[in-house]
């Protein structure tokens, strides 16, 4: 005999999953940082929801809400205390050691050498506990940090943005919209944002159109990476190698690679001296003498 709605009673895990459902979370990652949650506790909150009658999963393996899920009542009781829920592990302490700033889930990766998949459970879980918080929860691993850190994070819509915003001249939104490849309307909403946070300025361009230019704030900020820039200078130095390998190609390159290769070796030179130079400094320092 199914419950009746006025009589069901959910923990409070369960209705942050359910809640998280109604608000058309699909993904056991989605539902457990919209629920704070961590990932095997979801799983066994969801699993629970489809007995009752009022979460499914798909084909594709996607969380649904249910007809009776949308519009039932439920009263909220307290989730049963587990020991220790609240500290994080061996792999949680070694990541908070880590976040020393806002850091990519990729390269949290790369630094700890484990699976993107650990990380993630990791991350949601320390979530979970308050312990970080992201900066775009629509891409959540987009950008990390600790929750005591107090940088400021934009999203990647807004670093892409950002990135697009001249450092030392004034540009209009049309102009910023073609260099960050988004919508207008989008384009405008975050520009305001920028403005709002004075990350970017705005002044009045000719007949009454607005412009924009970075603030010193904007051109400073830690995790405003500059995304497009990045881009075309890796196009740039593939088109220059492109064009060096075909005008060597041609035996009229000779000179080039000689005044290549004094540069490189006056380089080096440069780099054994600043090298000698730091080793007298430190040894200086050490026997309270100068250099």
């Amino acid at each position: 005999m199914p419950l009746k709605a006025r009589s069901l009673s959910l923990t409070k895990s369960q209705a942050a999953c359910l809640n998280a459902l109604r608000n058309g979370k699909v993904s056991k990652p989605e539902i457990a940082i919209h629920a704070k949650l961590d990932v095997a506790k979801t799983a066994t909150t969801l699993g629970t929801l489809a007995r009752l009658g009022l979460a499914k999963q798909d084909e594709a393996k996607r969380w649904h809400v249910t007809a009776r899920g949308k519009t039932c009542r439920f009263r909220t009781v307290p989730d049963r205390l587990r020991r220790n829920s609240g500290m994080p592990g061996s792999g949680g302490r070694r990541l908070l050691r880590l976040l020393d700033r806002p850091m990519r889930g990729n390269e949290i990766v790369e630094k700890l050498r484990i699976s993107h998949q650990r990380v993630r459970q990791l991350v949601i879980k320390l979530h979970a506990q308050g312990r970080v918080t992201f900066g775009d929860l629509a891409n959540p691993f987009w950008i990390i940090r600790r929750t005591d850190d107090g940088t400021p994070l934009l999203s990647r819509d807004e670093e892409h943005v950002l990135s697009a915003v001249p450092r030392e001249y004034v540009t209009n939104v049309t102009k910023i919209r073609l260099a960050a490849r988004m919508t207008e309307n989008k384009v405008q909403k975050i520009i305001e944002a920028l403005v709002a946070n004075r990350f970017v300025e705005e002044f009045e361009g000719l007949q009454g159109s607005r412009v924009y230019r970075l603030t010193a704030a904007g051109k400073i900020i830690p995790n405003a990476i500059n995304v497009l820039t990045a881009r075309r200078c890796r196009a740039c130095l593939l088109n220059q190698t492109e064009s060096v390998s075909a005008f060597n190609d041609t035996g009229l390159g000779g000179a080039a690679h000689q005044r290549r290769d004094t540069c490189t070796k006056n380089s080096a030179q440069i780099n054994e001296r600043s090298h000698a130079v730091s080793q007298a400094k430190a040894f200086g320092k050490k026997n309270g003498s100068s250099v």
